[in-house]
Order: structure tokens, then C-alpha cells, then sequence
């Protein structure tokens, strides 16, 4: 039912911190900043909380999943080339397939 890997992040309250005024002040928080909210916007597959002229949580999703999609490319052409890597590749995914499957074929809401 639950992934077999965990994830935590530290954080600071983000009352009167520069960015936390800039981003109210200008009207860049798309929702109030809470600890739920927070936790929904964060890793690979939340929404995100900030939008700005110059980017929104759409875009930046949409640059993070190319990011992603170069370097599993870049690490299948390497296996190609380098036999112990092949080796280590298969290994891994072997080692890992639920959290494969989870990572590129579920959506996460």
C-alpha cells in the first residue's frame, strides 16, 4: 500500500523570512501557507505554492519531469556502452521494482 521509501523535509516557519513577505506582498502564494499545504506542494509530484511572471508550478513541473526523462535516457545509453553498469542497471531495477513502477507509472496526486 505504501511506498518502500520514505522522504522528510526540514523546514523553517516561513513567517517573515524575505521570500515568505515578497511572495504575500505580491500576490505570488497560490493557496495560505500551512503545514498540510506544504506537505501537498512538496516532492516530484505536488502542485507547488508559489507563481510568479517569470514561472508557475505547472512549468516547473513540466522542466523537472524533462530533467528526468534526459537523465534515465542518458543512463540507459550508458548502460549500452559500459557492461558493468549494465549489469548494475538490472541489478537496481530488480532490486527496486515497486518503486519504479510507482515512480513511472502511477499518477500521484
Amino acid at each position: 500500500e505504501y511506498p518502500e521509501f520514505c522522504s522528510f523535509s526540514l523546514s523553517k516557519q516561513a513567517d517573515h523570512l524575505i521570500m515568505y513577505d515578497d511572495c504575500r506582498n505580491n500576490g505570488y502564494l497560490l493557496e495560505k501557507v500551512s503545514a498540510v499545504s506544504l506537505t501537498k506542494s512538496a516532492y516530484h509530484w505536488g502542485n507547488g505554492l508559489i507563481s510568479t511572471p517569470e514561472f508557475t508550478p505547472a512549468l516547473l513541473k513540466k522542466l523537472m519531469n524533462n530533467f528526468n526523462r534526459q537523465m534515465l535516457i542518458n543512463y540507459i545509453l550508458r548502460i549500452f556502452t559500459h557492461p558493468a553498469a549494465t549489469l548494475r542497471f538490472i541489478r537496481l531495477i530488480l532490486e527496486n521494482q515497486s518503486n519504479i513502477i510507482s515512480h513511472f507509472f502511477t499518477r500521484h496526486k
